[in-house]
């Protein structure tokens, strides 16, 4: 099987969320990623994209232990994509894409409200 291998950079667009899957732990969270071009008439532009995020076992207890992938964070992240298929209540077949990382790297801290790093 092929993966598509990901490495980007974002923010997180909220505080991370932390469950027990079976016996092992799993944390799910959102980055959004600026991309910014020029069009055809030279001017700058800016592209978001927003992917869905999850980290497994000692990487997510790590994190969760630290408390550190708060809204705001900016991360450097490195996975591979993934889709989970799956019928909804109804019975309806369902597709979630996500990124699946294998590695989390803290970029900045959160800032508080007040400026101050956290």
């Amino acid at each position: 099987m092929a993966y598509m291998h990901v490495h980007g950079i974002g923010n997180l667009t909220k505080d991370a969320e932390f469950i027990t899957a079976g016996d092992t732990r799993k944390g799910s969270f959102r980055i959004g990623v600026s991309a910014r071009f020029k069009d055809r008439e030279g001017n700058t532009q800016a592209r978001q994209s927003f992917f869905a995020c999850e980290i497994w076992g000692k990487l997510a207890e790590t994190f969760e232990n630290m408390g550190s992938l708060k809204k705001g964070t900016r991360v450097n992240v490195i996975g591979h994509f993934r889709t989970d298929r799956f019928k909804d209540g109804e019975g309806k077949d369902q597709e979630r894409d996500y990124l699946y990382l294998s590695e989390v790297d803290l970029l900045s801290p959160r800032a508080t409200e007040d400026g101050a790093d956290t």
